[in-house]
Formats: structure tokens, C-alpha cells, sequence
């Protein structure tokens, strides 16, 4: 299964196989660990189910791969620290068919027909549900609610919810207009970036009370900026919203013990 990679101003192609096995070499002895594979704009039509199944096939034999040779590495030096290492299946995930974390993300939930073949533990560890601006959380009529409805317990917790925009809450909140509920500029700019921040922060505080407490989904992302390319302003009350719900202040000790939150 071939992914097409920009580096240096090359597009390279690369199987998911040898992604999982060069991330695992260029990071040896060093404070970074590859986990797992995000697969990003995953088709959510049922006829792609084989094409899916192959790049997770793909990926898992990877970090079997990695796991083999690091196995083998350990014994040869015994007295060398490898940082990096492949988690096992047991650590990854309670349905994880193989080594290491597929997650898919198609940004919408798929239909309840093909449901079960998206949420299959020999498909994918986690989906990605839902992937838009914050407000069309609340404002997108009964679209999620519904759609969450449909969702088994076992689903909830493989599913991960994404929000962007963070600064748009809903619209009611807003009193209308074309706002979309983004905090209104105050009269003295002195108060307007800390009143911006405190609105990012309760609408994030709202969004992971519904996603964590009220539907149990499995993980969430959060950020207050409009795409990825740009470091979120609110990350700071994300954070601590997350720590506040988890019950811990390490999310990574949460993540890969109870779900994938951050």
C-alpha cells in the first residue's frame, strides 16, 4: 500500500510498512515513539473496505516488523536503552487485531448499514467521527445526536471527536448574526485577547464535558485555530480541561491506558 510523502520538495512513495519501520530507526534513543498510523481523509463508501483493510494490514505487520527487530536488537545489546518501541497489542488496544494504533478518519460517522464494518477491530482501532468547526458540534440540527444514538458502547469507545475553530461556539450562545458565536470585541483591546481566551475555554470545557462525560467517546482533539498549520491559542485550557476530566496530568499515560484524549 503506497502513500505519497512530501520531503524536501519530493513527493515519495512509501508503504505504510516501511512509514512504521523508518519511524521507528530515525527516532531510536531518542524521547519520541511512533504508536501508531493516522490514516487522514478515509473514504466512508463500504466498497472501500478491502482497500482500508489492506493499508491497516500494512500497518500492523510494520510494527510487527519493528517489534521482531527490536526484540532482536535487545538481546544483541543487552546493555544499550532503546527508547522507542513498538507497543504490543495488549497495550494498544483491547481490540486491536495486531500490533500498533490504526486509527481512521473519515470526519463523519458512517452509515448505520456499513456501521459495523468501519467499527471493526480487524479494520481500525479508533474512528474519527466527527471532524469540523466546533460549532457545527451544537449547530448542525440532529446531525450528531442522532448519529451518536446509533452508536453501541463498544463503538463509543473507538470513536474520537476533532473540533477546530474553538473561538465559534454555538449560535444561540452568540444571540445570532453572522458571528456563529465567536466572542464579540470588547470596547477596550486591553480586555479582548483575555476575554477571547476565557470564551475558547468554556466552549472547549463544554465540547469535552459532552464528548468525555455525557457520550463516552474513546478520544478528542480540540484546537482554537482554523486549521493545523498553526499553533492553537487556547492550547494551554485544552490541556488543562483534559488533565481536569481524566483525573491525571500525564495524557499519555491516559491515552494509551484508557482511550485517546489529546
Amino acid at each position: 500500500m503506497l502513500t505519497d510523502l512530501e520531503v524536501g520538495g519530493q513527493c515519495l512513495s512509501w508503504s505504510a510498512t516501511e512509514i512504521v519501520q523508518t519511524g521507528f530507526f530515525v527516532n531510536l534513543g531518542q524521547a519520541i515513539r511512533l504508536d501508531g498510523i493516522f490514516v487522514d481523509e478515509v473514504p466512508i463508501d463500504a466498497q472501500y473496505l478491502d482497500y482500508l483493510q489492506r493499508i491497516t494490514d500494512s500497518v500492523r505487520s510494520g510494527f510487527a516488523e519493528v517489534a521482531s527487530r527490536r526484540s532482536h536488537c535487545s538481546h544483541s545489546n543487552s546493555n544499550d536503552t532503546i527508547s522507542l518501541s513498538a507497543p504490543s497489542s495488549s497495550s494498544t488496544s483491547s481490540t486491536a487485531a495486531g500490533p500498533g494504533i490504526v486509527i481512521h478518519n473519515p470526519g463523519i460517522f458512517p452509515s448505520a448499514e456499513s456501521s459495523d464494518a468501519f467499527f471493526s477491530p480487524r479494520l481500525v482501532d479508533y474512528v474519527v467521527v466527527f471532524e469540523n468547526c466546533l460549532a457545527a458540534w451544537w449547530d448542525s440540527g440532529d446531525y450528531v445526536n442522532a448519529n451518536l444514538a446509533l452508536l453501541t458502547p463498544e463503538k463509543r469507545a473507538k470513536a474520537i471527536a476533532v473540533a477546530h475553530t474553538c473561538g465559534c461556539g454555538p449560535k444561540s450562545q452568540a444571540g445570532g448574526g453572522s458571528s456563529g458565536g465567536r466572542p464579540q470585541q470588547q470596547d477596550s483591546e486591553e480586555n479582548t485577547e483575555s476575554t477571547e481566551k476565557d470564551a475558547i475555554k468554556k466552549n472547549v470545557q463544554n465540547f469535552l464535558n459532552e464528548v468525555v462525560t455525557q457520550h463516552k467517546l474513546a478520544g478528542h482533539f480540540a484546537t482554537s485555530a482554523t486549521d493545523y498549520a498553526t499553533w492553537c491559542s487556547g492550547w494551554e485550557g485544552y490541556v488543562e480541561e483534559a488533565c481536569d476530566l481524566s483525573g491525571s496530568n500525564n495524557l499519555m499515560e491516559e491515552a494509551s491506558e484508557g482511550g485517546l484524549h489529546g
